[in-house]
């Protein structure tokens, strides 16, 4: 390399930090953002102790990395040479399976009930389920648990063999299940119902994500629907799903989220998604008000649109126990700000979706929530009806 050329790179290199703290500045492209879970650095406040320590110098030097505009592309730029070399990762929890497929660990253990909570444990849930169940049913409410099967359990050929040998015999999901029949609790297993599509060459499950892909819900939501139908005797419409097109981009933000969160600068080859075509047949029909308490499974649901076309405006959806979606999920408030009691009990219909992960967080407080209240409720109107018996009786 001649010395005009060697001068040209060294400039290059030495302006190109300052080039993209000038972007990050000035234009905030969300592209240049980390994703996955990036923690945020507090501006240190400045005291004497803390600055003849060094903990201040240090503080400081967080801080001004994590405001620097060149900060991503150095972490992208490390964590690419260190995929590409040495095939290492730094994604939190993410499994390399085989054939570049991407898993996370917590997932793989529910499937290999590695994470079994127990037959007592799982006994009590359901004898709260029960309760829950009774609850809504003096209501008219009908209580539908919805089960999303995890990627691991789908793709189980794509895992390690020294991970499948941990297998055991007990999962939370095989209890779960058994105890959910045993409580005639109205139950969608999707679990059962895609080991049924094991086999076919389809992405049901993208390479690069964790969540089931926007076709598979696409799929999913007319098994919903038809089971809401049997069990409340009300018509809905028919939904037709059909493949439109493929392309080789995630179709949708949540069918490459395990990917993202590696934050490398290129792509990996994860093959092809497909985007669906939903018709529905006609549009005046029953729209019940459903309550859907979930994780974010439901988001995959949620972006068909078809909850929002299928249900009635003041449907909604909780997050955990953290967030309350209105059903077209434009609008949202922190739940514990939520005045639960009017909300749940004016539902025509309750759904409980837990995925295969989340089995051991069953309901997510919600259940035991209810049952609370009840009680709550139940106390008040004896209090009541003791101080009308107490009355003074005049005749």
């Amino acid at each position: 390399m001649n010395p005009k050329k060697k001068f040209l790179f060294i400039f290059i290199v030495f302006c190109l930090p300052f080039l993209f703290t000038f972007i990050e500045i000035f234009f905030h492209p969300e592209c240049l953002k980390l994703s996955g879970s990036v923690p945020t650095q507090e501006e240190p406040k400045f005291y004497f102790l803390d600055f003849f320590s060094g903990k201040f110098q240090k503080s400081t030097e967080n801080y001004l990395a994590s405001k620097s505009g060149s900060r991503w592309v150095f972490i992208r730029f490390r964590n690419q040479i260190h995929y590409s070399l040495f095939h290492k990762i730094y994604g939190q929890k993410t499994v390399f399976g085989k054939k570049d497929y991407l898993f996370e660990k917590d997932h793989i253990e529910a499937h290999l009930g590695i994470d079994y909570l127990g037959d007592k444990k799982i006994e009590e849930i359901g004898l709260n389920i029960k309760k829950l169940k009774n609850i809504l049913q003096k209501r008219n409410i009908p209580l539908f648990i919805l089960l999303a099967p995890g990627k691991a359990s789908f793709y189980p050929e794509y895992i390690s063999e020294e991970m499948l040998s941990q297998k055991k015999e007990n999962s939370n999901y095989k209890k779960f299940k058994k105890v959910l029949e045993e409580n005639y609790i109205h139950c969608i297993d999707f679990i059962s119902w895609m080991k049924g599509l094991q086999g076919e060459k389809m992405p049901f499950y993208p390479k690069g994500g964790t969540h089931w892909s926007y076709y598979t819900a696409s799929i999913a939501m007319p098994v919903i629907i038809q089971k809401i139908s049997e069990v409340t005797n009300k018509n809905f419409p028919k939904i037709s799903v059909q493949m439109k097109s493929t392309t080789t981009l995630p179709y949708y933000n949540l069918d490459s989220d395990i990917f993202n969160s590696l934050n490398l600068l290129w792509s990996l080859p994860f093959g092809k998604y497909i985007e669906p075509e939903i018709l529905i047949e006609n549009t005046n029909f029953y729209k019940p008000n459903v309550l859907i308490v979930g994780d974010s499974f439901y988001f995959t649901l949620s972006a068909t649109k078809l909850p929002e076309k299928l249900f009635s405006i003041e449907s909604n959806f909780y997050y955990y126990d953290k967030i309350n979606y209105s059903i077209n999920g434009k609008t949202n408030t922190q739940i514990e700000k939520f005045d639960l009691n009017k909300d749940i009990f004016s539902k025509d219909i309750i759904i409980l979706l837990v995925s295969e992960v989340n089995l051991k967080y069953f309901g997510y407080g919600f259940i035991e929530k209810v049952i609370t209240e009840e009680k709550k409720s139940n106390t008040i109107k004896k209090y009541k009806m003791s101080k009308y018996n107490d009355r003074p009786k005049y005749y």
